[in-house]
């Protein structure tokens, strides 16, 4: 293999070596940062959800735990009916659009949660990549 070959190779895998750290660096920081908004949000998982009862909301499981609940009570009013089925005059149709509001917001939560994982995980995927990039080039010589 050529001189220049193996340069190219090398960086080439620092590239994606450094562009792998970057996707580490935003996946926690996306982490820290729906955690920390969620923990201003001062929510507390309710008390039918027996093993996290009480926990702040501040994590996927927790949120995910409590955006369930929401659902739960808020069918339980309804008799089963979603908003999108209750009728406009209903006395209940303010309630249970304020619970889909809520449970949305919960489970977007959950999904960046998800999100910033899969960014750490691509990152790490990018970082052993561009280790074993550079070390072929290594042995290449």
């Amino acid at each position: 293999m050529s001189r220049n070959h193996n340069a190219a190779t090398r960086r080439s895998g620092r590239a994606t070596s450094l562009l792998g750290y970057g996707f580490i660096a935003a996946g926690v920081a996306g982490y820290a940062t729906v955690r920390q908004q969620l923990l201003a949000e001062n929510i507390t998982v309710h008390e039918d959800v027996k093993p996290l009862a009480g926990r702040k909301v501040a994590d996927p499981v927790t949120a995910y735990a409590q955006a369930d609940i929401v659902n739960k009570h808020a069918l339980a009013m309804t008799g089963g009916k979603p908003f999108a089925e209750l009728p406009m005059d209903s006395p209940q149709r303010e309630t249970v659009f304020m619970a889909a509001n809520v449970r949305s917001s919960l489970l977007t939560s959950v999904l960046s949660f998800g999100v910033s994982g899969l960014a750490v995980g691509t990152g790490v995927i990018a970082v052993l990549a561009g280790r074993g990039i550079r070390a072929s080039a290594m042995d290449a010589k």
